[in-house]
């Protein structure tokens, strides 16, 4: 077999394989309303009808747990329950308080490569994970809609932690796509707002139109921070915090080849998050445009470090250009 047989032969394979992982477009999926949109668990395609309707579904705070890692159980968590202060365990309000939160058709171990960047890190940390799988397992209209109850619920969480000895300032809600306007939901209705509340690539779609008061927004917290890596996609494309950090300009990822769905520059800001704990190395330069930084026009400009490192003062837009793999930081 010739090279060129060879290399007609692969991207016939290729192309099979590539057809083979997308699923056919509902008979009714004629309308403009149907996207593809990978599941933040496993990157599953599924045909989404953006037009939809939420569906009804039920609610109770039992759909919503929250695992509590710390140095002293890094590997088994303890459940804690609202108002229930024989769960806290090895809580300790003297300490700094990560939230983490997942997306859509997916649940808390999803956060992992964030949760284990914590844990790893040396820091002594009182680290949440938020589960809320039932609901992020309905459709993707009915689980955006969803995320309005499941953030009313960990504002509660973090109130009540308040209450017992947690100083606001000390809370930090992290939260990825769908989960990150959960986030955002929080701040805004807990009694107290967190220090900081930071969106990993926000979802876009269906959130273009969505009042303030129920997504991620800088009134959800003292210190709000976006990082986007699939905007316009996958992400919300414009500013949403007090910092918004648009890495390589916040659409498409290096390393991220045949990225049809979006699905590997969506997850880069999890990775990106996650290597920001250990490292203060993400250093970003404010400008208006990603194409003005490419062009140097912006090289006098304030310098901000972006991720877990980020200076509590730190406001406006920001572009930088990262690894196309790990370690992403360029320094």
């Amino acid at each position: 077999m010739n090279l060129i047989t060879k290399c007609m032969l692969f991207w016939a394979l290729l192309g099979a394989a590539a057809a083979a992982a997308v699923p056919l477009l509902p008979r009714e999926g004629e309308r403009s309303g149907w996207h593809l949109i990978p599941d933040d668990d496993n990157g599953t395609l599924h045909w989404v009808d953006l037009s939809a309707k939420p569906e009804s579904f039920s609610y109770a705070e039992s759909d919503v747990t929250f695992q509590l890692y710390t140095r002293a159980n890094t590997v088994r968590p303890t459940t804690i329950k609202i108002g229930d202060a024989s769960t806290l365990g090895h809580f300790s309000a003297s300490r700094k308080t990560e939230l983490v939160i997942h997306g859509w058709l997916s649940n808390g171990n999803t956060m992992s490569v964030v949760t284990n960047a914590y844990l790893s890190s040396g820091l002594d940390l009182n680290v949440i994970v938020v589960d809320w799988r039932r609901l992020a397992s309905l459709t993707y209209p009915t689980s955006a809609a969803a995320t309005k109850q499941v953030g009313e619920t960990v504002a509660r969480l973090v109130d009540f932690l308040v209450r017992r000895g947690l100083k606001p300032a000390d809370v930090n809600i992290v939260g990825f796509s769908l989960g990150a306007h959960v986030a955002g939901v929080a701040g805004q209705r807990c009694q107290s707002r967190p220090g900081r509340v930071t969106g990993l690539d926000p979802a876009g779609p269906l959130w273009t139109l969505v009042p303030r008061k129920d997504r991620l927004d800088q009134a959800s917290g003292a210190h709000v921070q976006a990082i986007h890596t699939n905007g316009g996609g996958l992400g919300y494309g414009s500013n949403l915090g007090h910092a918004d950090f648009y890495p390589n300009g916040g659409a498409t990822q290096g390393g991220c080849t045949l990225d049809v769905s979006g699905l590997c520059s969506h997850n880069r800001a999890n990775q990106l998050y996650a290597e920001s704990i250990t490292s203060n190395r993400f250093r970003a330069r404010q400008c208006a445009t990603w194409l003005l930084f490419r062009n140097g026009m912006c090289a006098g400009n304030a310098v901000a470090v972006m991720g877990y490192s980020i200076p509590l003062t730190t406001k406006g837009v920001y572009f930088l250009q990262t690894n196309s793999r790990s370690p992403f930081a360029r320094g």
